[in-house]
């Protein structure tokens, strides 16, 4: 399996009038490897990783490619199964790219400020979340994959959006 890779705009879409097509790179999922042969049954195809990007990312793109799976093998008594690839994952930022900056809040301050659930407050911790500021850069997926359920995701993100509109009226008034 490898990893997803950003290539400059192919020849074939290029435009034929001569003008230069969009110069936005294009984003290709992992190509996988093919099966082996063998002298019964070929080996399967693998499994080609499909781009995972934040939906926000989406317009830096001109065309997006998921995985690609490889071949199945060659052999005389069944061939391998062709791999399958993975589509494109989509996820979104708990926080857009542009709060980058903000100031940091100890994260059982963070909580109390914006009520969010003890549970979350739990979970948290339990991952090494210390301060508020550890949460910008992550996206839904990263907290669901620690075992976050998609109820918490949703508070964790409208505490952060609550908490950028008091930063941003906090730098509006004192500008």
């Amino acid at each position: 399996m490898s990893d997803a890779t950003i290539q400059n705009s192919s020849l074939a879409f290029r435009p034929t009038n001569g003008n230069i097509d969009d110069v936005r790179p294009e984003l290709f999922g992992g190509k996988s490897g093919n099966g082996g042969p063998s002298d019964d049954v070929g080996g399967d195809g693998g499994l080609g990783q499909g781009t995972r990007l934040p939906i926000e990312d989406i317009n830096g793109f001109k065309r997006i490619f998921g995985g690609i799976g490889g071949e199945g093998g060659f052999g005389p008594n069944k061939g391998g199964i062709d791999g399958e690839g993975q589509a494109t994952q989509f996820g979104s930022r708990l926080l857009p790219a542009s709060c980058k900056g903000l100031p940091s809040l100890p994260m059982v301050e963070f909580c109390l400020a914006y009520d969010l659930d003890e549970d979350v407050l739990k979970r948290l911790r339990e991952q090494g979340f210390k301060m508020s500021g550890a949460l910008y850069g992550l996206k839904d997926e990263d907290l669901m994959k620690v075992g976050f359920k998609l109820g918490h995701v949703a508070e964790v993100k409208r505490a952060l959006r609550e908490f950028v509109d008091a930063a941003e009226a906090g730098s509006q008034r004192a500008g």
